[in-house]
């Protein structure tokens, strides 16, 4: 059976429920946005990484090899 207005448990007003709707849309936005500023944070720092990932391949993260003098990392 649909929630009608004249469906509100006693001790409850209407305005509650309006509020838990937009207390709910607003919790499911910031989550959404959440999610959107990491991605894009994962682009910006994927983006950043190309020239050391093109320069010194995937062992400039798991090798443990660190000379600044002859310029060779990993």
């Amino acid at each position: 059976m649909p929630r009608s207005r004249d469906m509100v448990p006693a001790g409850q007003n209407t305005n509650s429920l309006i509020g838990d709707h937009v207390f709910a849309g607003l919790v499911r936005l910031s989550g959404w946005l959440m999610l959107a500023l990491l991605g894009g944070l994962i682009a910006v720092l994927a983006w950043g990484g190309i020239s050391a990932w093109s320069a010194f391949g995937p062992g400039f993260v798991w090798s443990t090899a660190w000379n600044p003098v002859t310029q060779h990392f990993g």
